[in-house]
């Protein structure tokens, strides 16, 4: 994070041995400007691990918390396979698209804020943005029709209305 190489930190974990790692990235975005909703942080339950500690409890927002062990209750959008991310409904692309800046790129994140923005109600708009931009991935062929270039390097994706 110190030297923007990474966008993402996830921690597999049911105990507070971490709780520092978080607390030192809030600190790093927040000295950049950014509110505490846009830590780029999740902290993973694994399944079974209703024994989350007290400490994250009470310490972290549970916004950055996902529980494996109730992953049906996560609310994610259902694929036809069941194992691959479904894509993007066509309307709610279509908006997002609209929403998009011709003279500019965007990332996930950004793309996911704009999906809050617009569709609020919308279960896409309620994940996290990891899973967002895994959705956003498979809804490439639908966004290239809409004429939107996907451009992916070795560590992100940024997208391009033209």
């Amino acid at each position: 994070m110190l030297s923007y190489r990474a966008d993402f930190v996830a921690v597999l974990s049911n105990d507070s041995d971490f709780y520092t790692l978080f607390d030192k990235l809030h600190e790093i975005i927040s000295g950049r400007g950014h509110p505490l909703h846009r830590v780029p942080f999740l902290w993973i339950v694994a399944p079974n691990g209703n024994n989350l500690s007290p400490e994250i409890k009470r310490f972290l927002p549970l916004q950055f918390v996902w529980d494996l062990s109730g992953v049906a209750e996560h609310n994610l959008p259902e694929s036809p396979g069941g194992d691959e991310p479904s894509d993007i409904p066509n309307n709610i692309l279509k908006g997002i698209v609209a929403a998009m800046d011709t003279r500019r790129q965007y990332r996930a994140s950004e793309l996911h804020d704009i999906c809050k923005e617009l569709y609020p109600s919308e279960r896409l708009s309620k994940q996290i943005t990891a899973s967002f931009g895994m959705f956003l991935k498979s809804s490439t062929p639908a966004l290239s029709d809409m004429g939107v270039e996907v451009i992916s390097t070795s560590n992100t994706s940024r997208y391009v209305r033209h």
